[in-house]
């Protein structure tokens, strides 16, 4: 079975190199790949590390200038330091500029990251595996626990700023759902009509993003939402590739009634290419390496072909 590769892509900054490099490198590398026949072309969100994906918007938007067909997308917004309206309005910028192209992932990451800094998770579990393993076919490598280095000082204090002072995000599910409702145009404010402009009623359908079968799971099931299994993260508890609740049907779906999950055909950061093509190079001779052999385009075969 052939199955569409993708790219996520976090702008990273290689050593000797500036910000502004690695920003071009990263627009260089979405003309090659849609010139390689790769489907998607992600940018993910970081801050205060040696990458320049800090903005995903800001930066889907000069990539898909830059292209023609291959789609761009954010994988994902981090929902705990935005709100949902400014999520929807600047996709919906997008879109116009774009139709058709923009894909519009989000995560709750910065929401996920207070509940570790709080009080970290005390709930007794079983020790994991610690080798890689293979699992169907998935190569799983040991997990690590995300609420040790949230409790780092100094990542506390840099991811103090990302926040408005004493702000408290909604919970995620309320958040997606607002992107929705605004999306659709049925978005009220205690009973009162409210339209993001642009973005009510374009057609956008979000994925979200998810490390665990937990909320993001269950919200994007409930929902009849794509969900992308953030692999390179914590791949272990999404190995067994269960939905936590029956998905309901979204009409914006293709598939309605099924779950959409994101495998590992996501390459970042050393980007595979068909043979007899060189890697992309810059004129500041900041590059990234790319191996001299593509892999094989038959996969395992995913529940979903979206």
């Amino acid at each position: 079975m052939s199955v569409p590769l993708s790219i996520l892509d976090l702008a990273p900054i290689s050593e000797g190199c500036d910000a502004a490099s690695a920003l071009r490198n990263t627009v260089d590398l979405a003309q090659h790949a849609e010139q390689w026949g790769y489907k998607r072309y992600w940018i993910a969100e970081h801050h205060f590390v040696a990458v320049a994906s800090s903005s995903p918007a800001v930066l889907i938007g000069q990539i898909a200038a830059a292209t023609e067909r291959i789609r761009v997308g954010a994988g994902a917004v981090q929902l705990g330091h935005t709100t949902a309206v400014a999520v929807v309005e600047s996709f919906g910028m997008l879109d116009a500029f774009h139709p058709g192209r923009i894909d519009l992932g989000v995560g709750r990451s910065g929401q996920r990251r207070r509940a570790a800094l709080k009080d970290g998770d005390k709930t007794p579990k079983p020790k994991p595996p610690r080798e890689w393993r293979d699992v169907d076919g998935v190569i799983v490598p040991p997990p690590f626990d995300i609420s040790a280095l949230m409790r780092n000082p100094r990542l506390r204090a840099k991811m103090s700023v990302l926040q408005q002072p004493e702000a408290v995000a909604p919970d995620f599910a309320q958040q997606v759902g607002d992107i929705l409702a605004m999306l659709d145009g049925s978005f009220e404010i205690d009973g009162v009509d409210a339209h993001a402009v642009p973005g009510d009623r374009v057609g956008l359908t979000p994925w979200v993003f998810g490390s665990s079968k937990g909320q993001s799971a269950q919200v994007a099931g409930g929902r009849g939402l794509p969900f992308v299994a953030s692999y390179h993260i914590t791949p272990l508890p999404l190995s067994t590739r269960s939905t936590p609740t029956a998905p309901r049907s979204n009409h914006r779906l293709r598939c309605p009634n099924r779950m959409s999950w994101c495998r590992p055909t996501w390459w970042w950061p050393t980007i595979p290419r068909p043979r007899g093509i060189s890697p992309p190079a810059t004129a500041t001779g900041c590059t990234r390496s790319a191996p001299a052999t593509a892999p094989s385009r038959t996969r395992t075969p995913t529940p979903s072909s979206r």
